[in-house]
């Protein structure tokens, strides 16, 4: 998850992690998968208007983890529309 937290660091914006793997859902055993909501925070009044002034006033970050088919069923509910963009292509794996 460093990866997110770097982005969201130099880009002072949220961002959300690839897959995290299991989390676990109190009292349904199994974990499903997850991913993380990751939002930087910086010290109070440091300047951030550059990478190098973001990085040098990085302070940590706030995270949320998500189970990705409760997070996509409370998007269906509530009508709401979400569209994925991978940085690597998705390799199908099929044949012909």
């Amino acid at each position: 998850q460093a990866e997110a937290v770097a982005i969201a660091r130099d880009h002072d914006d949220l961002t959300v992690s690839r897959s995290i793997g299991s989390i676990p859902d109190a009292g349904k055993g199994e974990g499903t998968p997850g991913f993380l909501m990751i939002l930087p925070v910086y010290r109070p009044g440091a300047e951030t208007d550059s990478v190098d002034k973001r990085r040098a006033a990085f302070a940590g970050v706030v995270y949320v983890a998500y189970r990705m088919q409760d997070f996509m069923n409370t998007l269906a509910h509530r009508g709401a529309g979400l569209r994925i963009f991978a940085e690597e292509p998705v390799q199908d794996g099929g044949g012909d």
